[in-house]
């Protein structure tokens, strides 16, 4: 119910966006889902999914003093940037909640800031549009990418205005939390670029043909032409999560995904003029469906790439809204977002599991609270 009651109030603030020419109106709204974002996530305790794999990484992380000591920084590998982070809370004495606050502070501010400059007008949709896509998988469960990814999308205004050091800045940063955001280092002069029509469209055609078919394409590169360049640890990774994980075969997402992509093509003329970052939308768009065509035989891959360039979907579906200047075409985007939207986040409204139902870590620790996080966490993972 309580993320039914976020996902609601986002809702009216999108409706009101449209509808309501009001900016104190705006300023509070936006401060409000602000704090909602940054809150739910940064207090949550022992919700979400990988919860208590980020407690033990905490709890085995050595303060700046040990490390000194012992010389290690923790019995768990992970990357140098989020075992910082863990090692400078040890040191201040907190419990790993109070991180998961900080850390969650930094994401919604990145966040907020870029979908302000990039998509101001329809922010609220966004918004809507990322906490059904995106928050409960990263910012509610996968901190450490949900860093690297909200560093990924602010790194865009500088691929915007043409600041390549400031960028490629932000893509080492971000591999210091995920080492998946370094695929950033080979597209910044893709991003920015006018694709040609025709290009995109042959290439997502030929993505759909791939998924369709179900051409093993991942297995195919790994065997004929990464297995001589890359590590040999970083290759049985790549083996492991290409052979042994679910494939993510055709489904009505994707095509749904490839319908947004080419209305936005066909109208991207006069979206460019309106919009200044129409084209990064775009083309982030298209890389996010051509690697979710390509990358179907792995789950695993898939959402750890693509979700650098989830913000093309999350920005692009409500671009449809400009297109059209009538009321009642208007009003009908509109409903058609919210009811994909509620579609793809309402299991975390109905069933139960390691993220539903919501407990919050000042609730219960106050009222001293029996949590049933431990209990949801096994029966989900058990379902796996």
């Amino acid at each position: 119910m309580y993320y039914f009651l976020i996902f609601l109030f986002l809702c009216l603030a999108c409706y009101a966006s449209i509808s309501i020419d009001g900016n104190r109106i705006s300023r509070l709204n936006y401060f409000i889902v602000f704090l909602l974002f940054w809150l739910t996530s940064g207090l949550r305790f022992e919700t979400g999914m990988d919860y208590f794999a980020y407690e033990n990484i905490y709890n085995v992380t050595n303060s700046f003093g040990e490390i000194v000591k012992y010389g290690r920084v923790s019995e768990i590998g992970a990357e140098p940037g989020y075992l910082f982070l863990n090692s400078l809370f040890r040191t201040l004495g907190t419990e790993v909640n109070i991180m998961f606050l900080f850390i969650s502070l930094l994401t919604t501010l990145m966040l907020f800031n870029s979908l302000k400059l990039y998509l101001n007008k329809y922010k609220y949709f966004v918004l809507l549009t990322y906490f059904s896509f995106v928050y409960f998988t990263l910012d509610m469960s996968g901190v450490r990418q949900a860093i690297a990814v909200n560093i990924f999308i602010f790194s865009l205004r500088y691929v915007h205005d043409k600041k390549k050091i400031k960028y490629f800045a932000c893509i080492i940063l971000a591999s210091f939390f995920h080492t998946s955001a370094l695929i950033g280092l080979i597209l910044y002069w893709l991003f920015n670029k006018k694709l040609n029509t025709l290009f995109i469209i042959g290439s997502t055609l030929f993505g759909l043909l791939i998924i369709a078919l179900q051409i093993p394409i991942v297995n195919i590169i790994i065997d004929n032409f990464l297995s001589r360049f890359i590590p040999a640890g970083a290759l049985f990774k790549l083996l492991y999560y290409s052979s042994n994980d679910k494939p993510w075969g055709l489904n009505i997402k994707v095509i749904f995904n490839v319908i947004v992509l080419f209305v936005l093509l066909y109208n991207r003329t006069v979206l460019s003029n309106r919009f200044s970052y129409f084209n990064i939308i775009l083309n982030s768009l298209f890389f996010y469906i051509f690697l979710r065509e390509i990358l179907w035989e792995s789950i695993n891959i898939n959402s750890r790439l693509n979700f650098y360039f989830i913000s093309g979907l999350i920005m692009g579906f409500p671009l449809l809204i400009d297109i059209g200047e009538r009321k009642y075409y208007k009003l009908s985007v509109f409903a058609s977002i919210i009811l994909v939207c509620f579609y793809q986040c309402s299991e975390f409204f109905i069933y139960r599991s390691a993220a539903n139902p919501y407990q919050n870590y000042v609730v219960y620790k106050v009222f001293e609270l029996d949590s049933t996080g431990k209990e949801r966490f096994l029966e989900e993972a058990n379902k796996q």
